[in-house]
């Protein structure tokens, strides 16, 4: 017996808005009704190679198509090939997993656990689309769900909020190797302004002094001779991202000096 294979797509579109980092969502709508979904999903779309000859030149077609918004950075960031995923574990495994993940205990915080966190919610039954999706395996045909708090965070569409952990997790632990963050800032920028960039990722504060040291250290970035006057405080001097180091040398990402209480 033959059985069909469908490579699925999905896109975390990351951006920098107001200092906070927000992701590109759609609200699909019904192949049959026509009803667009309640709940929010990343752009989203089948892989039809005889229409497009890679991966990316599908994800930006269909991003296109759905949101009307031209992709900028593009890479893969991961292959999910499970049918499901198990629930099960004992309570002392799952206890040592929620210790590391949300720094229970005297643990330190790890910024980039952030997949493990999301499946740990799930696998407690606290994430919504939990009930949902074992509904479904067994045959139900259940509504979306709601959010149970805003602590919990808001529900997606299928396993969609698995993949923007994961994205998140894979974008977090990036910017410390590769100079990634420089695609999600303006072409000229004040240190602030990428202090604040590279915060909104990673979710933690960091040291104002200590930062600069590393953006220095690393010569990711030259002065412009410029000042920014549009700071609501003392005018600030202008950077710019040394890109065309990345021809000459292996550019590395930004430690993040953290801001200790």
């Amino acid at each position: 017996m033959n059985t069909a294979v469908v490579i699925g797509l999905s896109a975390v579109v990351v951006a920098i808005r107001d200092g906070e980092a927000v992701v590109l969502t759609v609200r699909p709508h019904d192949a049959i009704t026509d009803i667009a979904s309640p709940l929010s999903g990343l752009p989203f779309g089948p892989f039809a190679p005889e229409a497009h000859r890679t991966f990316e030149l599908g994800l930006r077609a269909f991003v296109a198509q759905q949101t009307r918004f031209q992709l900028g950075y593009v890479e893969q960031l991961y292959t999910f090939g499970d049918k499901g995923r198990d629930g099960a574990a004992d309570d002392a495994a799952k206890w040592s997993r929620a210790r590391l993940a949300f720094a229970l205990d005297g643990a330190p915080w790890n910024e980039e656990r952030v997949l493990e966190r999301y499946e740990l919610l799930y696998e407690a039954g606290l994430a919504p689309e939990a009930a949902r999706d074992r509904a479904r395996a067994d045959g139900q045909d259940p509504a979306e769900p709601a959010a149970l708090s805003a602590a919990l965070g808001e529900p997606m569409i299928s396993d969609h909020r698995r993949i923007l952990a994961t994205g998140l997790s894979r974008l977090r632990g990036k910017i410390k190797y590769r100079p990634v963050v420089f695609e999600l800032t303006p072409e000229e920028f004040t240190l602030s302004t990428l202090q604040r960039t590279v915060e909104a990722i990673a979710g933690v504060p960091l040291h104002k002094q200590n930062f600069r040291r590393v953006v220095e250290r690393e010569e990711l970035v030259e002065g412009l001779g410029r000042l920014d006057a549009e700071t609501g405080g003392r005018p600030a001097e202008l950077f710019r991202f040394r890109r065309e180091m990345l021809a000459t040398r292996q550019a590395t990402g930004l430690s993040l000096p953290l801001l200790r209480d």
